[in-house]
């Protein structure tokens, strides 16, 4: 495609994932994982955790705190517990943490208001 860079690439891939792209993601879509650190060096992306990038001019939502706790978490995770009903504003009150489920150990260093389940 005429024009095509690896930031729209990237940018339309990212506009389903509430703004953010996984190094995992770049592989997919065929661009070099050195270019997301090249796009944030020239602020065009911002780094959030070891291997998630975000696009801070696509606005956020609501569902911004759900994915990025799932993604920190990496492969195979999902909301589990209260974070599954204050995604769908079923609970009564809304959760300061966002409980993650995964079977596999994860090493990386997580925000506060992550909670890995096992």
């Amino acid at each position: 495609m005429k024009g095509e860079t690896y930031r729209r690439r990237l940018w339309g891939f990212a506009t389903g994932q509430y703004g953010y792209v996984r190094a995992a993601d770049a592989r997919g879509l065929g661009v070099p994982v050195v270019e997301l650190g090249k796009l944030s060096a020239c602020g065009l992306i911002r780094h959030v955790a070891y291997g998630l990038y975000r696009f801070d001019d696509l606005p956020p939502s609501r569902f911004d705190q759900f994915f990025e706790a799932v993604a920190r978490v990496g492969e195979g995770a999902h909301l589990t517990g209260d974070a599954v009903l204050a995604l769908h504003e079923l609970g009564q009150v809304n959760p300061s943490v966002v409980r993650v489920g995964t079977s596999r150990r994860v090493r990386a260093k997580l925000p506060g208001w992550v909670t890995v389940v096992r």
